[in-house]
C-alpha cells in the first residue's frame, strides 16, 4: 500500500540473510524481475534518494522500505525499471519519469517519493539559454518551479512522439520508441537501508 501524506514509511528490521545486493538501479530492477522480494541497494539513484551512504553500508540494514517499480512499455515492448525513464538525451532530457529524486548528480525530481504509488513526470520545455540556467540548478533541485518545466505526480503516464526518440531505463540506453507508457507498480519490492 503506497504511503500516505504524513504517514510513517517502512518499518524497523533486517533483510533476510540471503537477500541480494544491487550496485545499480538496473541491477535492482533485474533482481526484481528474477523474483527477489528484498534487496539491499548499494549504489544507483534510488539508493542516493534513500540516503544510502558509505557509513550506512557498513552496518546492517535498519529500515525496510516498500518501494514502487515502474512498468514501462516502449512501442508495445514491456520493461521494468526502478528509478527513472529518461526521454531524449541524458545530457538534455525532454522528459524524465522519476520514481527516484536523483538522476546522476541532478536532483531532477526533488518531490519524487519511491513509495507513494506515483511517478513524478518532469517535462522540460526550455530553450537553449534557459536550459543552461536550469542545468546549473539541477544538482540542488532548485530548477523548479519554473514556468517551462512542468512537473506532475501520476500513477500512470502515456506519451506519443512523431518520430522515435531515445529512451533510457535506469541508466541503460539503446532504446528508441514513438509510444511510451509508464505504469507504477506499488510496493513492488522491499529495500533495506
Amino acid at each position: 500500500m503506497p504511503i500516505e501524506k504524513g504517514a510513517e514509511w517502512g518499518s524497523a528490521g533486517s533483510l533476510a540473510p540471503d537477500a541480494p545486493t544491487a550496485a545499480s538501479d538496473a541491477e535492482l530492477a533485474r533482481l526484481l524481475l528474477d523474483g527477489a522480494t528484498q534487496v539491499r541497494p548499494t549504489g544507483g539513484d534510488l539508493a542516493r534518494t534513500l540516503g544510502v551512504s558509505e557509513a550506512s553500508l557498513r552496518r546492517d540494514a535498519a529500515m525496510l522500505l516498500p518501494v514502487d517499480a515502474l512498468d514501462v512499455t516502449l512501442d508495445g515492448q514491456r520493461h521494468r525499471c526502478i528509478a527513472h525513464v529518461v526521454i531524449g538525451s541524458v545530457r538534455r532530457p525532454q522528459v524524465v519519469a522519476a520514481n527516484a529524486a536523483f538522476l546522476g548528480r541532478w536532483n531532477v525530481a526533488p518531490r519524487a517519493h519511491p513509495g507513494d504509488g506515483k511517478v513524478d513526470v518532469v517535462s522540460f520545455g526550455l530553450g537553449a539559454v534557459d536550459w543552461l540556467k536550469a542545468r546549473r540548478r539541477l544538482p540542488t533541485g532548485t530548477h523548479v518551479p519554473h514556468p517551462d518545466i512542468k512537473t506532475r505526480a501520476v500513477a500512470s503516464w502515456v506519451q506519443k512522439f512523431e518520430r522515435p526518440v531515445a529512451v533510457q531505463l535506469d541508466g541503460v540506453g539503446g532504446f528508441r520508441a514513438r509510444h511510451v507508457e509508464v505504469q507504477v507498480a506499488p510496493d513492488a519490492i522491499v529495500v533495506g537501508v
